[in-house]
C-alpha cells in the first residue's frame, strides 16, 4: 500500500486474477507517478510557465521559432525560462524540433549582481572584479527584420554571457568484483585505468576470473558560461548539473534548450508574419492606388447635344430662348425643360444636357474587389475569420459554411498547436527528471526517495 499509493482496504482487495487485472488497468498507480503528477504542475506554476507560453506563441507567429530553457537553480529546484529566438545560436538543422543539434547556445545579458551570484565559487573575487570592470556595459542591440532596423537600449550595466550546451560522449570505467559479503559490486575507476591494450591484457591475466573491467560509453551534455569577448573566462562548465546519471535513462537526457520551428524546411524558417507580408504589401499598393485615383480624378462633366439643344422649343416671358440662354439657364439652376415628343422624332427623348462619367467609379470598384480578395487570403494565413473571432456573420450562413471556416482556422493554426504541444511535452519531461534529481539530493527527502525508487542505504 505504501509503495503503490492505493487504499487497499479489505473491501478493495481483488477476489480473483480477473479483478486484479481490471484494478491494475483502471485504478493502479505507482506512488512515484502520483508524486510527479503533483510536482510537475507545482513547478510549472512556480516558474510561471503560462506567461512564458504567451511569449513563445508570439515568437512562433512573428519569428517562426520559439525556445525554452529548463535547468536547475542554486536551490536545486527545476527552473525554466523563455529564450528570445534572436539570442539563440544554433547550427543547421533538418528537423523542425532541432533535436539533432550537436550544440546550441544563447546570448544572456545579466546584471553585475547576477553575474557575481553566478560566478561566486567558480571564480576568485579578484577575477570577478576584473570581469565586472572590463566587460560590464550598457546593453545595446541592433537587429534587422523584414528590412527594418530594430534597436534596443538599456541603461543598466550588464555583462554579456554565452550560455552553451553541447553533446559529447563520456567513457565510464568500472571494475566488477566481489565485496566482503560475496556480492558482486561495481567500483568506479579513472578513465586511464588499464586503458591501453597491453595493460588490459595484463589486467585479464592478473585478475582472471576474479575481476572484470568494464568500459562503457554514455551520451552526455555539457553546459557552461563564457564571458563574451574574454580569452579564458569560462565558468560553471561541466556535465549538466543534476540532470545526468552514469547509466540508465538519465544518461540520454537532452540539452536544456527546447527549440521548435514548425514551419521550417531545409534550414529555412517561414513565420506567419513572413507569410503575411506579401498580402500586406498588396493591400498597401491597392490602397495607394485608390488614393491616387481619387486625387487625380476629373469631376464629372456635362455633355451638350447641339442638335437636341436647337430642337428644344422653349419660351420664357413669351419670347423664344436662344441656345446661349438655354445653356445659361441650365448652368444657373440645374433645370431644363424639354419635350419627349415632337414632329421630328415622335416618342424620342431629346436631352440637350447629359452627365459625362469620368470612369473613376469603375476603377475603384475593381481595386475594392482586389482588396477583398487579399483580405480573404490574409484570413486563411492567420486563421482568424468571423466565426472564430465571434464576429457578426451573415444570417444566411449555414452550418456547413461555419464548419468550413472553423476547419480553415484549425488548418492555419495547426503549426502553433503542434509547436506548443512539442515544447510543453519536452518541458514536462525534463521537469519530471529534474524534480527526481532535486528530490534525491535534498537531505530531508533522501529516505523517501530511496523508498520510492526501491533503493536502500
Amino acid at each position: 500500500q505504501e509503495a503503490f499509493g492505493n487504499d487497499l482496504g479489505a473491501d478493495n482487495i481483488p477476489d480473483d486474477q480477473e479483478e486484479l487485472q481490471i484494478m491494475l488497468e483502471t485504478d493502479f498507480k505507482m506512488i512515484e507517478a502520483m508524486h510527479l503528477e503533483k510536482a510537475i504542475p507545482y513547478h510549472l506554476e512556480r516558474n510561471q510557465y503560462e506567461e512564458h507560453r504567451k511569449l513563445m506563441d508570439f515568437d512562433l507567429a512573428v519569428l517562426g521559432v520559439a525556445g525554452m530553457y529548463v535547468g536547475m537553480d542554486e536551490n536545486l529546484k527545476p527552473t525554466l525560462e523563455r529564450v528570445n529566438p534572436a539570442d539563440i545560436i544554433a547550427p543547421y538543422s533538418e528537423t523542425p524540433n532541432m533535436e539533432d543539434l550537436p550544440y546550441i547556445a544563447r546570448i544572456k545579458w545579466v546584471t553585475v549582481a547576477e553575474f557575481r551570484k553566478m560566478a561566486t565559487g567558480y571564480m576568485s573575487e579578484t577575477k570577478i572584479k576584473e570581469v565586472i570592470e572590463e566587460f560590464s556595459r550598457k546593453q545595446y542591440e541592433a537587429s534587422d527584420y523584414a528590412g527594418h532596423d530594430i534597436r534596443r537600449y538599456d541603461d543598466v550595466q550588464k555583462i554579456a554571457l554565452l550560455h552553451y550546451n553541447y553533446k559529447s560522449t563520456d567513457t565510464m570505467v568500472y571494475v566488477e568484483k566481489s565485496d566482503e559479503g560475496g556480492n558482486m559490486r561495481l567500483y568506479e575507476k579513472p578513465i586511464d585505468y588499464y586503458a591501453r591494450p597491453k595493460e588490459m591484457e595484463r589486467f585479464n591475466t592478473k585478475y582472471a576470473g576474479q575481476r572484470t573491467l568494464h568500459r562503457v560509453s554514455i551520451n552526455a551534455v555539457y553546459e557552461g558560461f563564457w564571458v563574451i569577448g574574454s580569452d579564458d573566462c569560462v565558468f560553471r562548465h561541466g556535465r549538466r548539473a543534476y540532470s545526468l546519471e552514469n547509466f540508465g535513462v538519465f544518461s540520454n537526457t537532452g540539452m536544456g534548450f527546447k527549440v521548435y520551428a514548425p514551419n521550417s524546411w531545409d534550414g529555412m524558417i517561414t513565420s506567419m508574419a513572413a507569410q503575411m507580408i506579401p498580402n500586406l504589401d498588396e493591400l498597401q499598393r491597392y490602397n495607394l492606388k485608390v488614393q491616387q485615383l481619387v486625387a487625380r480624378a476629373i469631376p464629372k462633366g456635362i455633355g451638350i447635344d447641339l442638335y437636341a439643344l436647337r430642337k428644344a422649343n422653349l419660351k420664357w416671358g413669351g419670347k423664344a430662348m436662344t441656345d446661349q440662354e438655354k445653356i445659361e439657364m441650365f448652368m444657373k439652376s440645374g433645370l431644363f425643360v424639354f419635350s419627349s415628343k415632337d414632329r421630328y422624332a415622335a416618342g424620342s427623348n431629346y436631352k440637350p444636357f447629359y452627365e459625362v462619367e469620368n470612369g473613376m467609379a469603375n476603377d475603384i470598384d475593381k481595386y475594392l474587389r482586389l482588396i477583398q480578395n487579399a483580405l480573404i487570403e490574409l484570413d486563411e494565413i492567420i486563421g482568424i475569420n468571423k466565426v472564430v473571432a465571434a464576429s457578426n456573420i451573415r444570417e444566411d450562413a449555414g452550418k456547413a459554411v461555419t464548419e468550413l471556416q472553423v476547419g480553415a482556422s484549425e488548418v492555419a493554426l495547426d503549426y502553433l498547436y503542434k509547436a506548443d504541444k512539442k515544447i510543453f511535452g519536452q518541458v514536462v519531461r525534463d521537469i519530471g527528471r529534474l524534480h527526481i534529481q532535486s528530490y534525491k539530493y535534498s537531505v530531508k527527502n533522501r529516505e523517501a526517495y530511496n523508498r520510492m525508487f526501491g533503493f536502500s542505504g
